[in-house]
């Protein structure tokens, strides 16, 4: 795997995360667990794409989730976009009445 830089592989991986549902749900489903066993499922999820054949690019953004400020920063990020923020709409959450 040759080296990412830690700002490039945030961009890639939030990009992937807003264009495919189905990454941003694992994505966020990992960074719901603490953090040492966020690195355990990270270490399983990383060695089941390298055997699978995933782009490295993916997997090298992919084990930027390691480090615990990388992750908080995606979770937050992630969460903001499911949810909305500002003039977006909730998408997952009923309206009040």
């Amino acid at each position: 795997m040759k080296p990412v830089s830690e700002n490039a592989c945030f961009v890639t991986l939030i990009q992937i995360a807003e264009e495919d549902p189905e990454v941003r749900g694992k994505l966020l489903e990992i960074l719901s667990h603490p953090s040492v066993h966020r690195r355990a499922v990270l270490h399983f999820y990383i060695a089941e794409m390298n055997r699978k054949g995933a782009p490295e690019d993916f997997v090298s953004a992919v084990a930027c989730l390691l480090q615990d400020a990388v992750a908080d920063r995606a979770r937050s990020l992630l969460r903001n976009k499911e949810y909305g923020t500002g003039d977006q709409r909730v998408r997952s959450r009923p309206p009040r009445r």
